[in-house]
């Protein structure tokens, strides 16, 4: 029933397309569709930066509100300091 509602519509979608459609006497030239590519990825990877950003926020007050402490049974090793020889001649 679904397949027989999807077909139909998909037909109906090309029917439409192919009744209303308009012809353009306009040239698109290929640096400006480059450019038009570069604006759609450039905002589709600003949009993806941002969603990550705003979740990684929120987890984190979610954690604090909660009282969760990811680190609490793990152990911490301290810095390695380097106190090199050839440092201390010059």
């Amino acid at each position: 029933m679904k397949k027989d509602r999807l077909i139909l519509a998909t037909a109906y979608s090309f029917l439409a397309a192919a009744v209303f459609t308009v012809n353009a006497s306009a040239y698109l030239d290929p640096s400006a569709v480059t450019y038009m590519i570069q604006i759609i990825v450039g905002v589709v990877v600003a949009a993806g930066a941002t969603v990550g950003i705003v979740l990684t926020r929120i987890k984190k007050k979610a954690k604090e509100k909660l009282g969760i402490d990811l680190d609490k049974n793990k152990e911490h090793e301290d810095d390695i300091e380097d106190y090199s020889e050839d440092d201390d001649k010059q």
